[in-house]
């Protein structure tokens, strides 16, 4: 009997922060932070730290970008007993979860709470993707709502009060050039902290001998550098977590994800530029998603001058859109190498790639 599912193996990459960090959703919201990181932001850093370590051996961009996918930034948490959870973007589509009998008084506050949700534990992401039913159980609602799990508190209280990470308001001072004589600014800079059992993991899919020669030591040089603004007082340094324990022996993570084997949907875990053609195979009007702008500085190694040029921009679409197609997508990689670098010539231009290949997993909605 052919089974209507399969199983999708991902190596595991945890990054468990040693300090606060920041990541700006842009010039025009600075000050807020983002509480994940994107995939693309990921891949673009990870190059940059490659090109440090390795120099001209390294080869150049598009080979390396070509060899490997990664899913953006999500969050994890460690139970008491040494489980971790995982947890994934809720998809956009409606959830059809039911809830365990409780009181008539309190399934109004339930059913508003389960609007708030961002994020779903492992085993309940897996139920979405294959359509199996789900009872909500109010312990199961984490951090104020937005995390929905089946095994990281079983007291329903102190499930909910459970603060996976949270946001404190930093105040800094931009202090003029050459103390022109004006005034020093303050300015509030929020930062993102995580509780000791959590952080943020990324799914990725490379072969081990990449992984190991190039992308692990990329990703020691990354963990010390930082990740996000304000790296220069230690913002955004992590320990790096790719290998566990099992039965005394060292092995890599790995994480399985049930899918089914026939599906009339596709949803990303990284975000996704479609190339032209490929959009054509979406029916945008029964797909569910949200778009989002892509640019900011350029990050380059090779000239300080080009880190005061801002890259040009490109729309993506955002982690856990769900698209109507019949056919597996991928996306592409676009250069937004600055429009003044091709009159300058003060800049080599190279090309400024952002990656919007994304790992895509099979739904049937």
């Amino acid at each position: 009997m052919t089974s209507n599912f399969n199983q999708r193996i991902f190596k595991v990459v945890k990054l468990k922060f040693k300090a606060p960090f920041h990541i700006s959703k842009g010039k025009i919201d600075f000050d807020s932070s983002k509480e994940l990181i994107h995939s693309d932001t990921l891949k673009s850093a990870l190059y940059v730290m490659g090109l440090q370590l390795f120099g001209e051996a390294y080869g150049d961009s598009a080979s390396f970008f070509d060899r490997f996918t990664i899913s953006s930034a999500f969050p994890y948490m460690e139970t008491n007993t040494g489980q971790t959870e995982y947890f994934f973007p809720k998809p956009m589509v409606k959830l059809d979860f039911q809830y365990a009998e409780i009181k008539a008084e309190e399934n109004t506050k339930l059913q508003k709470k389960i609007k708030k949700v961002g994020y779903l534990g492992h085993s309940i992401f897996e139920k979405v993707l294959t359509k199996e039913n789900h009872l909500v159980q109010p312990q199961e609602q984490i951090d104020g709502g937005k995390f929905l799990s089946e095994i990281l508190e079983s007291n329903p209280e102190n499930a909910y009060s459970t603060k996976i990470f949270a946001a404190e308001q930093a105040r800094r001072v931009t202090i003029p050039p050459f103390y022109e004589g004006k005034d020093s600014v303050p300015y509030y800079m929020e930062r993102i902290h995580f509780h000791h059992r959590a952080g943020l993991y990324f799914l990725l899919e490379a072969k081990d001998d990449f992984y190991d020669t190039v992308l692990k030591p990329a990703l020691r040089l990354l963990s010390e550098e930082g990740l996000g603004t304000k790296r220069n007082i230690g913002n955004g340094q992590f320990d790096l977590i790719d290998t566990h324990q099992v039965n005394e022996q060292t092995e890599r993570i790995t994480l399985s994800l049930k899918v089914p084997t026939v599906a009339d949907s596709y949803l990303n875990l990284s975000l996704y530029c479609p190339e032209k053609e490929e959009i054509k195979e979406v029916v945008l009007d029964k797909s569910s998603y949200q778009l989002i702008k892509r640019g900011g500085w350029v990050a380059s190694p090779m000239d300080d001058e080009c880190i005061s040029h801002r890259k040009r921009s490109v729309y993506m679409f955002t982690e856990g859109s769900v698209f109507k197609s019949n056919q597996p997508l991928k996306g592409k990689i676009e250069d937004l190498q600055p429009s003044l670098w091709k009159d300058s010539l003060d800049i080599d231009p190279h090309p400024v790639w952002r990656d919007g290949r994304a790992i895509f997993l099979p739904v049937h909605l």
